[in-house]
């Protein structure tokens, strides 16, 4: 029923030679990803990958011979013979790989020529080799896959060493893109084909597509059994297991559907001989896909192809000793420890949110059988009833530390003295003090015998900052005129912080405070801030705050309020040359505690609304005290590496000693009344927050084993994903989750409910 009565109901030869060329063009992606996943050696893949490759090449070559010569008996033209037939394959093989080594000459030259601009360099590569296959099928030709194959293999031999650094990331990013969306617009094209072709001929038969799929694997198969005794005693030296693999392998994709496609507007082929083609195609590339490709895990499994070594099971069990001792040691003393923030994480609470790989085995085919604790929960009940637990006696300590901190106030005029006489101002009369009673205390301070010079600053600040704290309904006060203070926010209206910023000052005036935090020659002078150096200062602070960011220490929303708070210090000292950097790193901190309440404004009036409301105030609060509590922190890391930086000048201690420690004093307060305040919440996410770290940290670990040859590039490949889930659901619960919330509410819920059962 294929062909004519007078060639027995079949095709012809070159017609069904066409066909068979255009089936035997193998795509085995997903076969090899699952290798890789399984840990497979590379010597498989290797020869899974390497036959498909040569396997398209030579696919298309026989193609467009064999419709040659149907083109040629539809037009009455002679057909190939056989030396015409060996000639033109020459004419196609070899002119192919000319021509991919001459474009490789060209792009190889031309790449070393460009000065270090991936753009340009990967427009070169683009348009390279599209350039090539143009030229091949167009101009000379001769096959255009052949010339592209052997463009790439050159490149990747020779040609990324005149590629820059950055154009070889863009290429690994980009090029998969572009293969993974030419790709798909053929998948779908095909599908729109082979489906038009069965409903547009009913001679079409749904069963041909299964015997295809069966002739395929027993063509495949009975050839490397004719091969096998080449194949298992050169090259890699296959065994019959693993011969079985590479039978199983021979997924049909991309290049079948594409040498299909070409066929769509050949009038040489029957209409419906172009349809049968189309479905059968399309078949076995979906019946090789959806069986091959999702049952070649167990039947690697199966085979044992690999069995475990139990000296590589010796270095592997030792590899994880040193994991989760000397590594997570270094993490805990390095990472945590050492920062302000994450120190305030209780260990064992960080560790229950990190992947443990104790338990880890080496199972069958050397793959390494991972135990139950690289599981994590984030919102597990065990886990908050653990910070219950320790809430009384951590609270206990902190509070400790805070009244150490305001306590000692030693006589010299150390930077620590400086920043414990700033903490003690900050802090009398408790911390929960309303806003009002704070800056009357403060003011009643004034009589006391604290150095002038700090005073005036703490004066500032807490009205700067701290009225700009308040939370609770105020009366509407009318603002004085401030002429100076209306002129910058005249200038600088654009920017809410500065607005913010004269708002500030006006109560200042209102409160019988005088804001005035100008240079009294504990700062740089004003001929260094003309000459750069104070500004310079700002932008160091700016590159620590990106810096914080692209380390994921700093999320994208406490990052833009710092900047902006950091953007309105540094307009302050332009518009007032007089003025202190002290006082401009402590409007900073002012502008920050402003924008990033612990409660949002709105929240109160959100949870009046029926259903929803609860859900999006709780929502609210909860990530409102992540940004303010990353913020503050990236604060703290910020100025503390300016003072490390300008600290090794010994002409610039003065600037420490006056300009940053104060802000870094009220700026840790700030933080550790907010973590008293809020301490479960505020406990919790701390805790998220050093895990995340911990755990990257803990990943590039695992990465140098591999690369000191302890762990095998299969392991590393088996545990990286580990770590790289558990960084997702860390992640998805600081920003992404939106019942993260109410998990947490509920969980803290239970955790209470259990605990008062058990007293």
């Amino acid at each position: 029923n294929y062909g004519s009565v007078e060639e027995g109901g079949l095709w012809n030869w070159d017609v069904s030679l066409t066909f068979a060329s255009i089936v035997c063009a193998t795509d085995p992606v997903a076969v090899v990803g699952a290798l890789h996943e399984l840990g497979a050696p590379k010597k498989l893949a290797n020869v899974i990958d390497g036959e498909a490759l040569l396997n398209d090449g030579s696919a298309f070559v026989m193609f467009l011979i064999f419709r040659e010569n149907v083109d040629a008996l539809h037009r009455g033209d002679p057909l190939h013979t056989g030396a015409t037939g060996v000639a033109f394959f020459a004419q196609l093989a070899l002119g192919g790989f000319a021509l991919g080594c001459l474009s490789f000459t060209i792009m190889n030259t031309w790449l070393a020529v460009v000065e270090n601009d991936w753009r340009v360099e990967l427009s070169i590569i683009l348009a390279g080799v599209y350039a090539t296959f143009a030229v091949a099928e167009g101009l000379l030709h001769v096959s255009g896959v052949l010339a592209v194959v052997t463009l790439g293999l050159l490149m990747t031999r020779r040609g990324k060493y005149s590629m820059s650094p950055e154009a070889s990331v863009a290429a690994e990013w980009i090029m998969p893109m572009v293969a993974y969306v030419t790709e798909t617009l053929i998948f779908f094209i095909a599908g729109i084909a082979a489906w038009t072709a069965l409903t547009s001929y009913s001679e079409i038969v749904y069963t041909d597509a299964l015997v295809l799929y069966c002739v395929l694997h027993l063509a495949r198969g009975l050839t490397i059994l004719v091969l096998y005794p080449i194949l298992s005693h050169t090259g890699y030296d296959m065994r019959p297991g693993e011969l079985l693999v590479v039978v199983y392998a021979g997924l049909r994709g991309a290049v079948s559907q594409t040498l299909s496609l070409i066929l769509i507007a050949d009038v040489a082929f029957k209409p419906i001989d172009r349809a049968r083609i189309h479905f059968l195609v399309a078949s076995a590339t979906v019946l090789t896909l959806v069986i091959n490709g999702t049952t070649v895990k167990p039947l690697y499994q199966a085979l044992k192809l690999y069995p475990a070594n139990k000296y590589r099971g010796l270095i592997v069990q030792r590899a994880i000793a040193i994991l989760e001792g000397e590594a997570m040691q270094k993490i805990k003393e390095k990472l945590i420890d050492q920062d302000c923030l994450y120190s305030r994480a209780n260990w064992e609470t960080v560790k229950a949110l990190i992947p443990s790989l104790e338990g880890t085995t080496l199972g069958d085919n050397n793959q390494l059988q991972i135990g139950e604790g690289s599981r994590i929960e984030v919102f597990s009940d065990a886990l908050i009833r653990r910070i219950l637990s320790i809430e009384q006696t951590s609270r206990a300590r902190l509070e400790a530390d805070v009244a150490k901190m305001a306590l000692e106030v030693p006589e010299d005029e150390s930077a620590k003295g400086i920043g414990a006489k700033m903490h003690s101002s900050f802090t009398q009369g408790g911390w929960f003090a309303p806003t009002s009673k704070r800056v009357e205390q403060a003011i009643a301070k004034k009589n006391t015998q604290v150095d002038p010079r700090v005073e005036c600053r703490t004066h500032t600040f807490l009205a700067i900052a701290l009225a700009d704290k308040e939370h609770e309904p105020t009366k509407k006060v009318d603002k004085p005129a401030v002429p100076k203070m209306s002129k910058f926010a005249s200038r600088t209206a654009h920017n809410k912080a500065h607005d913010r910023f004269t708002g500030a000052a006006s109560r200042v005036v209102n409160a019988g405070v005088a804001a005035t935090a100008f240079d009294t020659g504990d700062t740089y002078t004003q001929v260094e801030k003309r000459g750069g150096i104070v500004s310079s200062l700002f932008e160091v602070v700016r590159q620590l705050y990106d810096e914080q960011y692209e380390s994921e220490m700093l999320s994208g929303g406490p990052l833009a309020i710092c900047r902006e708070g950091l953007q309105a210090a540094e307009d302050f000292l332009a518009e007032f040359p007089r003025a202190s950097t002290g006082s401009a790193f402590e409007l900073e901190l002012g502008v920050i505690e402003y924008m990033l309440p612990s409660r949002p404004a709105w929240a109160g009036a959100a949870e009046k609304i029926p259903l929803v409301g609860p859900v999006l105030a709780q929502h609210a609060e909860f990530f409102s005290c992540f940004d303010r509590t990353e913020a503050l922190a990236g604060f703290v890391r910020a100025h503390e590496r300016l003072a490390d930086i300008v600290a090794s000048d010994p002409s610039r201690s003065r600037f420490v000693k006056h300009a940053v420690s104060p802000a870094l004093a009220k700026a840790r307060a700030s933080l550790h009344a907010h973590h008293l305040e809020r301490w479960v919440v505020v406990s919790f996410q701390i805790s998220i927050l050093a895990a995340r770290a911990a755990n990257d940290a803990k990943r590039d670990e695992v990465k140098k084993l591999g690369h000191a040859g302890t762990l095998s590039h299969q392991d590393v490949g088996q545990l990286a994903p580990v770590f790289d889930h558990a960084h997702y659901k860390l992640e998805a619960s600081r920003s992404g989750a939106f019942f993260g919330a109410m998990r947490f509410a509920r969980a803290v819920e239970r955790a209470r409910t259990s605990s008062d059962m058990g007293n």
